[in-house]
């Protein structure tokens, strides 16, 4: 069954967590800051990009709720997250998110309300379509086990901009998307192998078209 959107989230959404509950005491891996997230909607479903904690998945929506699923390595441990919120216009939505976090000797969960409020999109300052070169250094420290290879240090992207919407193709033919607001660019791809997942993200700002 394919059930219609009301609304349209594509977007850039600040967040606030209220309402806390954990059975973690002080250790609680899940503290709550306010922060932003992209999302890019398509028909029924959607992709969420949190742009503090660089983490990525793909939801759902039944006519104005969206759901989505996330598990990730955290403190030592994994979290599963499920998360809900419910769009009473197009630009606020309200919701809930619940959390359950382990390592080998520990677990514990937890939740909170999620308020979110759609931030107004910036229009492009550039056009970036076309063929861009990239190098890459500085690769940060492999957390998970077992570890993800590093990226490769250089290739290039074929880009396409429409709007505040762009969508890349790297020279490994890997296809990201993204989001615009002014000149920064926000890219994402996710790779699934059997029960892991990869994502990697692009937060660019451009200071010139070149």
């Amino acid at each position: 069954v394919i059930f219609a959107a009301d609304f349209n989230a594509t977007g850039l959404w600040s967040y606030s967590e209220t309402s806390h509950w954990n059975n973690c005491g002080d250790d609680d891996p899940n503290s709550s800051i306010p922060g932003s997230m992209g999302i890019i909607q398509s028909g029924d479903s959607f992709l969420v990009v949190n742009l503090i904690e660089g983490f990525s998945t793909i939801g759902a929506i039944n006519g104005a709720t969206y759901n989505f699923s996330d598990s990730f390595c955290e403190e030592g441990g994994a979290t599963n997250t499920h998360a809900q919120f419910i769009l009473s216009s197009t630009t606020r939505a309200s919701g809930t998110v619940n959390w359950d976090w382990a390592d080998n000797t520990f677990s514990c969960s937890g939740g909170f309300q999620l308020d979110l409020t759609k931030q107004p999109q910036n229009a492009p300052v550039y056009d970036a379509s076309g063929k861009w070169n990239f190098t890459q250094s500085g690769f940060g420290t492999q957390t998970c086990s077992p570890s993800p290879a590093p990226p490769t240090p250089s290739g290039y992207f074929q880009v396409t901009q429409t709007g505040n919407s762009v969508t890349a193709i790297d020279d490994q033919g890997v296809s990201y998307n993204g989001i615009v607001d002014g000149a920064t660019y926000s890219l994402v791809k996710t790779k699934q192998a059997g029960n892991a997942r990869t994502t990697t993200v692009y937060l660019v700002t451009l200071s010139s078209a070149t």
